[in-house]
């Protein structure tokens, strides 16, 4: 089924961001790489991802407020709230899971002529198979951009 092939994708694709996440060290986590902390972005990434994916189920409960993934050279978004409580590590990986659960749940309950029925996205109507193509890109165009980060403070990256 191709619903079981797009799950597949989309954890071939957060292991990559969770290799990310082990090999950051906590000090690189707290530096700014493109106007916002690298760990903020990790977290975008998770929770977002589980944000766009929301047919028929509830935003999942995670460690640390969701208004966290808001970042601030994203244009149209809501204000970054000012969040110094907990993250890090421990923190994304904890987050990572819960979104792990919530995309089995997701294509569990998708069949795979759900695909082809339009729905709306970021103001498009599109099939949901483009919808999910375009929220798995966003998840590797940010583990390239955690790659960059990683990279430009001496971290070993998961690409």
């Amino acid at each position: 089924m191709l619903t079981n092939e797009l799950k597949v994708i989309f954890h071939d694709y957060l292991n990559y961001l969770e290799k990310d996440i082990n090999n950051c060290p906590e000090e690189v986590g707290e530096k700014k790489f493109g106007g916002d902390f690298i760990w903020q972005q990790m977290f975008h990434v998770i929770a977002g991802t589980a944000g766009m994916m929301y047919e028929n189920m509830e935003m999942p409960k995670f460690p640390i407020p969701s208004e966290v993934t808001f970042l601030k050279q994203v244009p149209d978004m809501p204000e970054p709230v000012d969040y110094n409580g907990p993250h890090g590590k421990d923190i994304m990986l904890e987050s990572l899971k819960i979104t792990r659960a919530h995309i089995n749940d997701y294509f569990n309950k998708l069949d795979d002529r759900d695909l082809f029925v339009d729905t709306d996205f970021l103001g498009l109507k599109l099939s949901l198979y483009r919808k999910i193509e375009i929220i798995a890109s966003h998840i590797m165009y940010h583990v390239g951009a955690m790659d960059c980060a990683l990279r430009e403070h001496g971290a070993e990256t998961a690409m």
